[in-house]
């Protein structure tokens, strides 16, 4: 594997200033940018105390009649479910607060530059890594000042609400700068029927299990009449970097450690073996490279046996295998892990307060307070298929996520540093170069080094902007 590889990359990244489109992942089947397993830095939450914080010293008069700014990447079905929120808030808000919402395209980079100028929006959803990016230029305020206020907070009970691990992968540096909105989670789309046509009576629980029934599924469209699909037929596979972190994690491995002052670690042994499993499913033609970004309608078609998607991409996939006639039984199912029992991946956008005024954040405090009640995360949840961020709100959904309570249990969250908004896009190039036929099998290994020490160049420059 030659340097200059993952060096093309650099400089894709060093004209456009290191600044990277927003990975803010779409409602689709397959895994978009965002979100490997990490546990995020030990912070204060508001589940660790019942002690009240020094009170807010506004009155409701104070805010009266405030126009905020939420900033947003969503568009479709999503944002015009966001804005059927704000507009329900603007109807019935005791204060006749009046929320804008407005879709950024780039929204990273916008809420950068309005920060620098010293403009920016009143709230904004954003995953932790943006988050903590935005706090180098200037930090986002700490939710648990109003959190905690015995006038304008939440009570005890409410707070606990909130599932911990959410609230703690939404902090850092010791402050709550992030309230978790909803979480998605990484897992692949496994066809049950036909996997038990190839004899075989139950989805794969390890790696070699996957393997076994990505190449059987092959071989059964090998002796088929159609010599155009003899390539297809095992794990369809994507550049995604979300997934190729899910797949690390599957083996151990990941990015850790994952501190805003370390390095990363694609060169550990567990993501080595990772690598070189999925280069192999891919020269023994068990695994396969569709040609759509969002092969809804190949899975539907028996062109693959597993897929990997996020929650989100259940009710496309649905859909596609309604229009298609079948009648084949499937399911989501954990990526298989050499430790079996992990659960998937979980990440998600968190809405962050960011510096204005305080009559504005206070103001910004009592939409998100509404925003985040259990009904109205229920109807989020119900809508898009991700999971809730609150017990009550799960409670409340009509048709909760698949395997809610184990994957709430036992997933692993990614709370990678502040440097992944740009990393993760030679993630994606890697996956490319480790997918392509034009790769030496044998050069996975170096492969992983390069990246290792372009994500480490692109993470030292973060630290010092």
């Amino acid at each position: 594997m030659k340097p200059r590889h993952i060096r093309l990359v650099c400089i894709l990244l060093s004209v456009s200033g290191c600044a990277a489109p927003d990975p803010s992942p779409p409602p689709t089947a397959t895994a978009t940018a965002a979100p490997p397993a990490a546990t995020a830095s030990p912070a204060p939450t508001p589940l660790e105390t019942d002690e009240p914080l020094p009170a807010i010293d506004l009155a409701p008069e104070d805010i009266a009649g405030v126009a905020l700014e939420l900033w947003h990447p969503w568009d479709g079905d999503q944002e015009a479910l966001l804005e059927g929120l704000v507009a329900a808030f603007n109807a019935g808000n005791d204060h006749n607060l009046q929320v804008t919402a407005v879709r950024r395209h780039d929204l990273h980079a916008d809420v950068a530059a309005a920060l620098a100028t010293g403009s920016p929006p009143d709230l904004a959803f954003g995953f932790s890594y943006h988050a903590r990016s935005w706090s180098r230029i200037a930090a986002p305020v700490d939710w648990n000042l109003y959190l905690m206020d015995l006038e304008w907070g939440l009570s005890a009970e409410e707070r606990l609400d909130f599932y911990p691990e959410f609230l703690v992968a939404a902090a850092n540096a010791g402050l709550q700068t992030g309230l978790p909105f909803y979480r998605t989670a990484e897992v692949l789309l496994y066809n049950a029927t036909w996997a038990a046509e190839l004899g075989f009576t139950g989805p794969p629980e390890t790696p070699e299990a996957l393997a076994e029934q990505s190449c059987a599924a092959n071989a059964s469209l090998r002796t088929d009449s159609d010599p155009g699909n003899d390539g297809e037929g095992g794990l369809m596979l994507g550049n995604e970097p979300i997934a190729l972190a899910a797949w690390m994690a599957a083996f151990g491995g990941g990015l850790d450690p994952l501190s805003e002052t370390e390095s990363y670690a694609f060169d550990r042994a567990e993501n080595i073996t990772a690598f070189a499993y999925l280069r192999g499913l891919l020269d023994d033609l068990c695994a396969w490279l569709p040609e759509g970004v969002y092969p809804h309608d190949e899975f539907a078609g028996r062109s693959g046996l597993l897929l990997p998607s996020t929650l989100a991409g259940l009710a496309p996939q649905a859909a596609a295998m309604q229009a298609a006639g079948s009648s084949d039984v499937w399911t989501a199912i954990p990526y298989p892990a050499v430790e079996t029992g992990r659960a998937p991946l979980l990440y998600g956008p968190d809405l962050v307060l960011l510096p204005t005024t305080p009559e504005r954040q206070l103001a910004a405090w009592v939409f998100a307070r509404w925003v985040l009640s259990p009904e109205n995360l229920a109807g989020w949840s119900d809508t898009t298929g991700y999971f809730p961020v609150r017990r009550s709100a799960l409670a409340g959904m009509a048709q909760p996520p698949p395997q809610s309570d184990a994957w709430l249990s036992q997933g692993l969250g990614f709370t990678p540093p502040a440097s992944w908004v740009d990393v993760q896009w030679a993630v994606s190039e890697m996956s490319r170069m480790l997918f392509s036929p034009f790769t030496p099998a044998d050069d996975v290994a170096a492969l992983a080094l390069e990246l290792d020490a372009f994500a480490e160049e692109i993470h030292q420059l973060s630290l010092f902007p």
